[in-house]
């Protein structure tokens, strides 16, 4: 506890002391949302009413000190209030379907209040130095975002964070705490090598097992951009690459990513993805993007899911953020127009291929004022009522839990 407020004080000193030259930024954001659990939660007996109602507040600081082109250093500190019905049940959700949230090395959140409705937390979500000796070298120690991969949707290529296929806010991912060392030796070819140290059990310490090290090797080769990846990541090896670029007119990516599992009672997977976007020259400026997903970590019978999620392997990524899904085969659709400047709709289906599952995300964005953003959503699961995207089984125990419905208004004011 110290040790984290030392680390807290440090870093918003080292923010004050630096006048000039200082970059600073920050948002706001307010989450309202209504969870539909007449499915899920009420029929389990956790909830007596139709919808959880929430409020979640973000303030998130940036600050960034460049006193030279050489090194510069940069930290976001967030402060987070959650109320609502979503807080008074968090044991029992907690037991339910929420994950464990993802370690870290470094312990920079605190919890300030913990009521039965109301939450606030806060803490350092970026915290790193970075030196540049030269335009070939770059080395950034501390909490920062790592983005690997070329997929859309789905990535099995970002191994230390990824976005969740229906995520709300991908303007920033979660920081991971990392060394990290990019080489350019030559013009056409680069290196991206990441250490994590990590021991899951505790802050501060790390063993073998738990930390992770790959390189990424990119290049460019006509219209595409090319990337070789190996490591290990949290015991398990991996092996795979991604490409980006044009097919005629249209965009076109790849992922491939072989897992070999520290495990030896449980099966090595394959992940890969073949994706194609494209953007029309007409009125409202439509937007369409395909993927296919292949989920070798999954299974292709809806009764297995919960027995294989369960898996010591299986467990580990979707804890570590880097697995969202656990069918076999998915499609995944991303339409896209703009009526006007001010006004944007998205729509992403995702449609798992053996259970007859899908998921609808839709958004209507309106940008109110310059820093002023409203986004009206929803995430839904239609198709069969037995399948991942709507209601989850586990066939040994008899229990059922459906996947709640989302709907919510989400407000961005930047400063």
């Amino acid at each position: 506890m110290m040790r984290r407020a030392a680390v807290l004080s440090l870093a918003l000193w080292g923010a004050s002391v630096f006048a000039e030259p200082l970059e600073f930024t920050g948002y706001w954001k307010s989450f309202l949302s209504a969870t539909d659990v007449e499915d899920s939660y009420r029929r389990l007996g956790l909830w007596d009413d139709d919808y959880l109602f929430d409020d979640v507040e973000r303030v998130r600081l940036k600050v960034q000190y460049s006193p030279s082109d050489k090194i510069a250093v940069g930290a976001h500190y967030e402060a987070v209030l959650h109320w609502g019905d979503t807080v008074k049940l968090r044991r029992e959700l907690a037991e339910v379907a929420n994950l464990p949230a993802r370690p870290r090395f470094m312990d920079l959140e605190d919890e300030i209040i913990a009521e039965d409705s109301a939450t606030l937390t806060h803490g350092l979500d970026r915290l790193w130095l970075r030196l540049e000796p030269d335009h070939r070298i770059q080395l950034t120690i501390g909490r920062q975002a790592v983005s690997w991969g070329a997929g859309l949707i789905w990535s099995p290529m970002d191994l230390f964070t990824a976005f969740s296929p229906t995520e709300i806010d991908r303007e920033e991912k979660v920081g991971v705490d990392v060394v990290r060392l990019i080489l350019q030796p030559l013009e056409n070819l680069s290196l991206d090598l990441v250490g994590e140290p990590l021991d899951v059990e505790d802050h501060w310490t790390a063993n073998g097992d738990d930390s992770s090290l790959a390189a990424r090797l990119g290049t460019h080769w006509g219209e595409y951009d090319l990337h070789l990846c190996a490591g290990v990541v949290q015991s398990d090896m991996v092996l795979g690459g991604d490409f980006a670029g044009n097919l005629f007119d249209a965009g076109f990516h790849g992922e491939a990513l072989q897992t070999w599992v520290d495990e030896k009672d449980q099966r090595d997977y394959f992940r890969g993805l073949l994706g194609v976007d494209y953007a029309f020259a007409a009125a409202w400026n439509p937007y369409v993007a395909l993927e296919y997903f292949y989920n070798g970590l999954g299974e292709n019978d809806a009764a297995d899911y919960a027995v294989r999620r369960m898996e010591s392997s299986v467990r580990r990524v979707f804890e570590r953020g880097i697995a969202y899904n656990i069918g076999r085969d998915y499609l995944g659709g991303t339409f896209r127009v703009q009526p006007n400047a001010l006004l944007t709709f998205q729509a992403t289906t995702l449609a798992n291929l053996h259970d007859g599952s899908l998921r609808e995300f839709a958004t209507l964005s309106w940008s109110v004022w310059e820093d002023l953003d409203l986004i009206l959503g929803a995430d839904v699961g239609m198709g069969n009522a037995s399948g991942e995207f709507t209601s989850w089984n586990d066939e040994a125990t008899g229990m059922g839990i459906g996947v709640p419905d989302l709907f919510f208004l989400y407000g961005k004011y930047y400063f």
